[in-house]
């Protein structure tokens, strides 16, 4: 996190300086040039850092884009040099340590609760539309309304009309096998049929 702080505020320092000496050639103290200090240059860095962001997904050079577009806010009201930097600091600091935790945990939880494309299938029960012959034999399986090509996990046949869960994916078919009779039915195992 602190490399990442300090690769952002080594972006500006180059400015930051140049912008310095062009004020003190002028003479107006701690004044910013139009361009440094104006919003053009916090726009300018901003979008920059988003960009990076997007090629690196850091999660970090985000936060500093976004200080930054504020900082730019700031830069409407004032041109000074050491009030802009300030605000760039202060808000990146602000951002990373109280924004940052929370938007990576909603971030990582919402990726984490839901499984995509077919590895929603493993665990997913579903019927046997064209017979399948063990692993040589490929068949069909339906599963909520769409239809998977599919191979048996053993040797077994399983028919037409058979509900089969799906035990993983293996290229482009799903592996199944035949659901115990009373989970087919939609029943629970009694303690007899355990034994």
């Amino acid at each position: 996190m602190r490399r990442h702080f300090i690769f952002a505020l080594s972006l500006l320092l180059p400015f930051a300086l140049a912008a310095r000496a062009d004020a003190s050639l002028a003479g107006e103290g701690n004044a910013l040039s139009p361009f440094f200090g104006g919003w053009v240059f916090w726009l300018v860095v901003g979008v920059v850092l988003l960009l990076l962001e997007m090629t690196a997904p850091t999660f970090y050079l985000f936060f500093f884009g976004i200080a930054a577009l504020i900082t730019m806010a700031f830069a409407f009201f004032t041109n000074q040099v050491l009030i802009l930097l300030a605000v760039f600091v202060v808000t990146s600091a602000f951002l990373l340590i109280f924004i940052r935790p929370i938007s990576r945990r909603m971030f990582l939880l919402a990726k984490e609760s839901r499984a995509s494309n077919v590895a929603a299938l493993v665990g997913a029960v579903g019927t046997i539309t064209r017979e399948v012959g063990g692993d040589v034999s490929k068949g069909t399986i339906v599963i909520q309304g769409e239809p998977w090509s599919c191979i048996g996990a053993g040797p077994e046949h399983l028919p037409k009309g058979t509900r089969a869960k799906v035990l993983r994916i293996s290229g482009n078919k799903v592996v199944v096998e035949a659901l115990p009779p009373e989970q087919a039915r939609g029943e629970q195992p009694t303690d007899e049929s355990q034994s």
